[in-house]
C-alpha cells in the first residue's frame, strides 16, 4: 500500500460544487490557459463548452480523486462537472495562471533582480574584489610619488662630464715614426 500526499496549499481556495452544476470562467481579455484542480470522492466527468445551455460539449478530464484539468478556451467557457449522486467534488479555480498571450508594450528599463549575498563564497568573492580596489587605487597613488620623485631626481642632477682621450692605434695599424725622434728612414 503506498501513501498519497494531496497537496491542498490554503483551503479557503476551493469551492463545493453541486453535481451538474455549470462553471462560469469569463475571459474578456481573448484566449486563456485555464487551469482547474479538482478533488472527488467518487470518479467524475468534467466537460467544457461555449455556451451556457452546454450544447456540444467537450469532454476535457475524467478521474477520481485528486487531479487537475487544462485546456485552452478562447472567450467565455463553460465548464460542467457530472458526478454520481452522493459524491463530493471542490474545485480551485487557478487565476494566476491565466494569462495565455504576452502583453506587448514596449519597456525602456530591464531592472535586475536583487540577488541576496547568501553564501559564504559570495561574501568571500564580494570581499576579494573591494580589496583588489583598495589595493589598486594604493598602488596607484605610489606609481605616481615615484614618478614625482624620478622627475625630481633627473632636474637636480647634472650630466656626467665627458673626458675625451686620443683613440688608441688599432693593431692592423702600424703607429707611424715621429721625425722628431729621429726614428725615421736611413
Amino acid at each position: 500500500m503506498t501513501m498519497r500526499t494531496f497537496e491542498i496549499k490554503n483551503p479557503a481556495d476551493w469551492t463545493h460544487v453541486l453535481a451538474g452544476e455549470v462553471l462560469e470562467m469569463a475571459n474578456p481579455a481573448g484566449v486563456r490557459r485555464a487551469r482547474l484542480s479538482i478533488n472527488t470522492t467518487e470518479k467524475v466527468a468534467v466537460f467544457m463548452a461555449n455556451n451556457p445551455d452546454m450544447k456540444d460539449p467537450i469532454l476535457v478530464g475524467a478521474s477520481d480523486g485528486m487531479f487537475d484539468v487544462v485546456f485552452t478556451a478562447k472567450g467565455m467557457a463553460y465548464v460542467q462537472i457530472k458526478s454520481p449522486k452522493g459524491a463530493i467534488v471542490f474545485v480551485k479555480h487557478h487565476t494566476r495562471d491565466q494569462l495565455h498571450k504576452q502583453v506587448n508594450t514596449e519597456r525602456f528599463t530591464n531592472v535586475e533582480q536583487f540577488r541576496r549575498r547568501a553564501t559564504e563564497q559570495d561574501r568571500m568573492v564580494h570581499l576579494i574584489k573591494l580589496n583588489e580596489q583598495k589595493r589598486d587605487k594604493m598602488l596607484a597613488k605610489d606609481r605616481a610619488e615615484l614618478r614625482a620623485e624620478i622627475a625630481r631626481l633627473k632636474e637636480v642632477q647634472k650630466p656626467p662630464e665627458v673626458v675625451e682621450r686620443d683613440p688608441a692605434p688599432q693593431p692592423d695599424q702600424a703607429p707611424e715614426p715621429d721625425p722628431a725622434e729621429g726614428g725615421g728612414e736611413e
